[in-house]
C-alpha cells in the first residue's frame, strides 16, 4: 500500500505543474488568436507591453513610433475616430484617444 502511495504522489507532483503549465499555455494561445482575429482595443497606456520614442502629441497624448501589447509590436499607422471591436482589421491596435497601430509582421 505504501509503495502505491508514493507512486500516487510522484505522478501527482509531475502531472499537476504539467497540466497547469498546459493549461496556462492553451489560455494564452486563446487570447493571442482572439487578438488576432478581431484586432486590439487599448484604453490605458498603462496596458501596453512596451512603447518606443514618441513622435509627436494628439490630443495630449504622446504618440510613439512603436507599441507593443501581449508580445505583439505595432507600428503608428495614424489618427482614427472612435473605434469599436467589429470595425478593426485583425492587424490593428486603437489606442485611446484616437491612435491607431498596425501589426509589423502583417498578419
Amino acid at each position: 500500500m505504501e509503495a502505491i502511495l508514493k507512486l500516487a504522489f510522484y505522478m501527482m507532483c509531475v502531472l499537476v505543474p504539467l497540466h497547469m503549465l498546459m493549461a496556462h499555455e492553451f489560455h494564452r494561445w486563446q487570447r493571442e488568436l482572439a487578438t488576432r482575429r478581431h484586432g486590439v482595443i487599448v484604453h490605458r497606456f498603462d496596458a501596453l507591453d512596451d512603447a518606443s520614442e514618441v513622435i509627436g502629441i494628439y490630443s495630449g497624448v504622446e504618440i510613439h513610433r512603436t507599441v507593443t501589447f501581449q508580445g505583439v509590436q505595432y507600428e503608428f499607422f495614424g489618427v482614427a475616430p472612435s473605434r469599436d471591436e467589429g470595425t478593426l482589421r485583425r492587424d490593428e491596435l486603437y489606442l485611446d484617444p484616437g491612435l491607431l497601430y498596425i501589426s509589423r509582421d502583417g498578419s
